[in-house]
Parts: C-alpha cells; structure tokens; sequence
C-alpha cells in the first residue's frame, strides 16, 4: 500500500481537476495536524503576512523533520519533492485562475494541497502563507488572495532551490 507520497498524489491530482468539481470533497487521508503555522483566525479577518520578513539564508527547510515525515525513508520524501515540483506550477497557475475567477472552492482546494505537500518539507512560513489562502477560499475571502498567492510566490521562489538541490545530492 501507499505512502504519504501516493496519498499527496491523489491530493494533488484532486485539486487539478477541473473547477467544475467543486463540491468541497477532499482526500482527507493527508490532512496534517494543526502545526504553529496553522494560525487560528479568530475574526473576521485574514491578515497578510510581511513579505519583506523573509527568513535567513541558511537552510531554508528543516531536513530532518522532512525525513522523519516519511519514516526515514528518503525515496519517500525524493517522491514527494518530485511529485510537488512537478504539480506546484499547475496548482500555482490553478490557483490564480480560480482568485480571477471567484472560485472559493477550488481555491481552498488548490491551496490545501500545496499546504500539505509543503508541510511535508518543514517550512512553516510558506505552510503559514497556504493556511491563509486555504481558509480565504473556506471563507469565501478572495479580495486579499491575490497579494496572498503573491507572498507565496516569493517563498517558494526560496524554497525549490532547496528542494532542487535535495534531488541532486
């Protein structure tokens, strides 16, 4: 049987389906626990997070919390960095498509997966920022998606290297 790779696979093959899916049905099996980065919204309001608050240049991503992720199986997480480079482009552009679009369900979708497969590689910040874009689109919150799908952007453009790097090491 499967890993937690298959699992995000059939996660992110759920969120690229067509919009017209939009049903608010997940694969459920790879909802993370609540971590810190998980910030309960107790208003009606979903504030951004600084972008200019980046993190440090030293490793960006906890490697060690990845692995234990995938029971020290590093094929496992090799699969799960291949399969969300793969996907995250198309999940990216989905999701913008839907922000244009005022698709909330498909946002939250689109957003729930990209949090679940980055939850896997320890970078709380960017698990933060598609907390928020998943709880706009539960909301029905998309005037401030846009500048969140944003501030995503810019983490995960520091993110993949890393992610990159790991396949070739």
């Amino acid at each position: 049987p499967g890993g937690l790779g298959d699992v995000y696979k059939r996660q992110v093959d759920n969120a690229l389906k067509s919009s017209s899916n939009t049903d608010g049905q997940m694969d459920l099996a790879f909802t993370p626990t609540p971590r810190k980065s998980d910030i309960a919204l107790e208003d009606d309001t979903l504030p951004l997070l600084d972008p200019s608050t980046t993190a440090t240049d030293e490793a960006i991503l906890d490697w060690d919390a990845a692995l234990n992720t995938f029971n020290g199986d590093r094929a496992q997480l090799t699969e799960a960095i291949t399969t969300y480079l793969d996907h995250g482009p198309a999940l990216r552009a989905g999701l913008r498509s839907a922000i244009e679009g005022g698709e909330a369900a498909v946002v939250r979708r689109a957003a729930q997966t990209i949090k679940s497969g980055l939850d896997c590689f320890g970078e709380p910040r960017a698990v933060a920022l598609a907390f928020r874009l998943e709880e706009a689109g539960r909301r029905g919150w998309l005037e401030s998606a846009a500048e969140q799908v944003a501030a995503l952007a810019q983490e995960l453009t520091r993110i993949e290297p890393e992610l990159r790097a790991c396949l070739t090491s």
